[in-house]
């Protein structure tokens, strides 16, 4: 293709193929039934344009990294092409698995995609649009509103960080944590861009935080006996470490302060997170 050089022209066929992919219902619900045949469907609707049509949707036969595309560190290695065949049904089954919730089938799918690496590319746009997939067919995000693309794309290399550490020790604690954090704070811009965002709360208490601080910090801070409404409990925001962390989504909701993502709810800054250019356009749209 006469323009393959030109980066932004592939970023546009790239835009294309994931929002063609997001719009694709059929392959939504197939990926909960039959993801042996729904992921190369994807994976072909992802690349058309980028990638020839025999090797669309066909498994990986080379040995790849991934690196932080930076310095060049590598981040791991997804299993030799030799192992993905034999370990896809077992993404199958989870991807299938109506007992575990929603938010944590679409993390466990994302981070098999990204282990496997399936295709020879595409795959951490594969595994993003996977993830959305099984959130809105399971009901949890119907509209296709938790964008947790934009705060992964604060960090330098998304994710991939978080799941080798998962990787080295084992432990899905930490990569879960942080997926739910990121489908959180992409509803929360979604909503903020889209003007539906919950009516702010104002406790002057916040105002004496610096402008990081940590949740043990939030929890000490004086709120004058003031019973403060958090979901369906009411209680003192320092009577415990649990209720605070409700506050600090109340808060988040409101504007008030940002989450970082990835520190399991233990960091966060005062006011919100900024919104991306794209955010500001949707808000412009609905205001017309």
């Amino acid at each position: 293709m006469g323009d393959d050089a030109d980066p932004a022209a592939v970023r546009r066929r790239e835009y294309a193929g994931v929002e063609a992919a997001l719009r694709s219902d059929d392959l939504g619900v197939l990926l909960r039934r039959d993801a042996l045949r729904a992921l190369p469907a994807l994976h072909r609707t992802l690349t058309t344009g980028l990638v020839a049509s025999p090797s669309a949707g066909m498994l990986r036969r080379s040995h790849q990294v991934v690196s932080d595309g930076v310095e060049g560190r590598i981040v791991f290695h997804p299993v030799a092409p030799a192992e993905i065949a034999p370990q896809l049904p077992a993404l199958q089954r989870l991807a299938a698995d109506r007992s575990l919730h929603p938010v944590v089938v679409a993390g466990l799918v994302q981070f098999e995609v990204l282990r496997l690496h399936p295709f020879e590319s595409a795959n951490g746009r594969l595994a993003r649009v996977a993830a959305r997939l099984a959130l809105r067919e399971a009901g949890l995000d119907p509209a296709g509103m938790a964008v947790a693309e934009v705060p992964m794309s604060a960090r330098r290399v998304g994710n991939y960080d978080v799941l080798a550490a998962a990787l080295r020790s084992g432990d899905l604690t930490v990569w879960l944590e942080t997926w739910a954090e990121d489908v959180a704070s992409g509803l929360r811009l979604a909503t903020t861009a889209l003007g539906i965002a919950p009516d702010e709360l104002a406790p002057a208490a916040i105002e004496e935080l610096p402008s990081s601080f940590t949740l043990v910090e939030l929890a000490r801070l004086d709120w004058g006996g003031e019973a403060i409404e958090v979901g369906t409990d009411t209680q003192r925001a320092d009577l415990d470490l649990d209720a605070t962390r409700r506050l600090a989504s109340r808060l988040a909701d409101s504007g008030l302060l940002s989450i970082a993502s990835g520190s399991r709810g233990l960091r966060m800054t005062r006011g919100a997170t900024p919104l991306p250019g794209w955010c500001n356009r949707i808000g412009s749209e609905v205001d017309r």
